[in-house]
């Protein structure tokens, strides 16, 4: 049996990962160091100074989004100033909008060239989005007005080993040993260096200077334990990590790492603790239960062993060699029905996997299924014969006891798992609550609807400018004000008992084109949809120019449409825009129809009105649930033509241009939306950046 690692001993990524975590502290620093240092404003900017100070506020306390929102008040006031820039560039970067947080900070350093923080926080956005070479440029101009900043220099040494100029690096790491010979980082820097160089000795020696330097550093252990393990000098590895879990006790790769090193001394109780406190604090962690189910399967705890490998299959089914695990266990515990089963998903992964096809075979036998034993026992045979000298059997080449979690071959089922190299730094936050980690589904936001309701989830009322309403509401020709949304929230009971009664009273006046379209306006307040269509119908019928009425009917369309598919038990819903897909080919027809109807409705209310925004931005939604991404995207930038500041229509279009396979595009246009306050975004931001990489 072979365990598995936590970590890759001394992996580069993994020491640059100590210095990346000091960024955030600096960051945090810098926010109340630059909003104490800021000058103070004339009592001419009182208001805008009034909205700066809650907006840092918000930052500070982790609500990046209404921080956002107040910043934007700023610059819409005072366009010219550099801090509110940099302020949202600081908020975005803390919701992983490197992109976004890029551009505003270069927009504050165009406004004032000499502040240096624009500096810092854009060279860690271009650092995450890759682009080291320019962050380091940033670096080096930010160093040069504020020289005695240590996290300047630690970043642009980062910089210079991720582009691989170690002559460079070496050099810096020399300044900086100068500059602060009593701050430990600067030598952990200059291991990384010589391990750049490939110089391991020497790499260590600086370590140990940085051990003797700051000997309450934990992270400095976890370093020094990776080298002791590469050495397979176990023993001291163990004591370095008890130090280092000491320190830091919930670190679950250093005890996850410690687990390995007390197996490697037989001390297997030693090991089996450690994996109980890892996933203690981490449940989910795959490489704690991979490993503590081969280390429960050796000393013959084969159901918990069992336990382990159920959790990681219920989380990634498509892991074979859990399955594969699982089966032997299921096999020897007399399960052979089960051990059958996982057998054969192996088998179907790796048909070329003789040594499964032997184990089916046996298990086969036991429960007196002497067909599939023969059938699996002939395969192999035939096998053996064509490759002439057969197959070896699995524990027969194993040689290291451990193998990568990425790597998947069948003869190292029993090794112990190490993480995979990272191949880019990943910048952690001990921030709460970050809105871009939220699970947000990937759909459309809903389309607009003509109503009565305010939508109070708005942080302001910026609904969308029609003639037409503006008119009705003047006139006050409508039992209440006219508005416009895409707020799909539930009706409360008072709001039924008031739609009912305006139903009652408008029944009472009579027929006018006016008069059935507020009768519309209830019904489908109250989803009577159908009653809706009708008043509608009405309405146009009676007046054939009604640019209000085609628009919302072609909403009334989609919203039938969507609740027939979900009385239909041959069809799913498709979370994009509130219009709903169905999985039967035979109803694809009449769901086109009901489109494309909304689409005609739609599309002579922009005749009747070419500026009416809304109307493309729904038009949109239709034809992104026809699959016309192009005539979409059209529409969608009329929308944001008409309207520069429709976030909406930038989450939309940023989602439309994702499926057409832009997804840099998508994600600059979900960054505005971002900005303007839709959180949501966020998370897509994130979710598509990481697929990008």
């Amino acid at each position: 049996m072979r365990l598995q690692a936590q970590a890759q001993p001394l992996n580069n990524e993994e020491l640059a990962s100590y210095h990346t975590s000091s960024m955030r502290h600096h960051l945090t620093v810098l926010l109340l160091a630059v909003t104490a240092l800021l000058p103070l404003k004339s009592v001419a900017q009182i208001n805008t100074e009034r909205m700066m100070n809650i907006g840092r506020n918000a930052l500070y306390f982790d609500d990046y989004v209404l921080s956002i929102q107040y910043f934007n008040m700023v610059i819409s006031a005072k366009p010219y100033l550099h801090e509110p820039y940099f302020y949202r560039g600081l908020a975005k970067f803390y919701l992983d909008d490197y992109q976004g947080a890029r551009e505003d900070c270069s927009k504050a350093i165009e406004r004032n060239p000499f502040f240096p923080n624009s500096y810092q926080v854009r060279g860690l956005s271009l650092i995450n989005l890759g682009l080291y070479k320019e962050a380091a440029d940033d670096y080096e101009y930010a160093i040069e007005l504020e020289p005695n900043n240590n996290s300047l220099w630690n970043n642009l040494v980062l910089c210079r080993l991720e582009t691989e100029e170690a002559d460079k690096a070496d050099s810096l790491t020399d300044l900086m040993i100068r500059k602060w010979p009593k701050d430990a980082r600067c030598y952990t820097l200059k291991t990384q260096v010589w391990l750049l160089k490939a110089d391991t000795a020497e790499a260590e020696q600086w370590l140990d200077k940085a051990i003797s330097i700051d000997p309450y550093d934990p992270k400095s252990y976890t370093m020094k334990s990776q080298f002791l393990m590469r050495r397979e000098d176990y023993a001291l590895a163990d004591s370095t990590l008890t130090k280092a879990i000491h320190l830091e006790p919930r670190n679950v790769g250093n005890i996850i790492n410690r687990a390995l090193c007390r197996f490697h001394l037989k001390n297997l109780r030693g090991a089996m603790s450690d994996y109980d406190t890892a996933l203690d604090i981490d449940p989910d962690n795959f490489i704690g239960h991979y490993n503590r189910g081969l280390l429960r399967a050796e000393v013959g705890d084969d159901n918990r062993a069992i336990e382990d490998f159920d959790f990681i299959i219920r989380i990634d089914p498509n892991d074979i060699m859990s399955v594969f695990n699982r089966a032997r266990l299921l096999d020897k515990t007399g399960d052979y029905r089960a051990a059958i089963r996982d057998y054969t998903t192996v088998i179907k992964a790796y048909p070329k996997f003789l040594y499964g096809y032997q184990l089916r075979a046996e298990a086969r036998k036991k429960i007196g299924d002497t067909k599939g034993a023969l059938a699996d026992e002939d395969h192999i045979l035939r096998e053996q014969i064509a490759h002439r000298y057969g197959y070896s059997t699995p524990t027969s080449r194993q040689k290291n006891a451990t193998r990568k979690k990425s790597q998947v071959n069948l003869d190292d089922y029993n090794k112990l798992v190490t993480e995979d190299d990272q191949n880019s730094k990943t910048y952690e936050s001990e921030y709460r609550g970050k809105v871009q980690n939220l699970n947000v589904e990937t759909r459309l936001l809903p389309l607009y609807a003509l109503t009565y309701n305010f939508d109070k989830k708005k942080i302001r009322d910026d609904y969308n400018y029609q003639q037409d309403i503006e008119n009705l509401n003047k006139h006050k020709a409508l039992p209440e004000r006219l508005l416009i949304n895409n707020n799909d929230g539930n009706i409360t009971e008072e709001e039924f008992n008031r739609r009912m009664a305006s139903l009652e009273a408008l029944q009472k006046k009579g027929g006018s084109s006016v008069n059935s379209l507020a009768m519309s306006l209830d019904y489908f307040m109250l989803q009577d949809y159908e009653n809706a269509m009708n008043a509608l119908d009405e309405t146009i019928n009676q007046d054939d120019k009604s640019t209000l009425a085609y628009f919302q009917r072609a909403v009334v369309r989609v919203k039938m449409q969507a609740m027939a598919l979900q009385e239909s038990a041959s069809q799913t819903v498709t979370p994009t825009s509130g219009i709903t897909a169905t999985t039967d080919k035979t109803n694809n027809q009449p769901r086109n129809m009901n489109l494309m109807l909304a689409k005609a409705d739609l599309t002579k209310a922009i005749q009747l009105d070419p500026t009416f925004c809304t109307a493309y931005y729904n038009r949109a939604s239709v034809e992104y649930e026809m699959a016309d991404y192009t005539a979409a995207e059209q529409d969608l930038d009329k929308a944001i033509e008409l309207k520069s500041d429709f976030a909406e229509a930038y989450y939309n279009r940023g989602l439309t241009r994702i499926a057409m396979g832009n997804t840099e595009g998508g994600i600059a246009d979900l960054s505005k939306a971002g900005e303007q306050g839709i959180y949501t975004a966020y998370s897509l931001i994130k979710k598509y950046s990481n697929q990008k990489k």
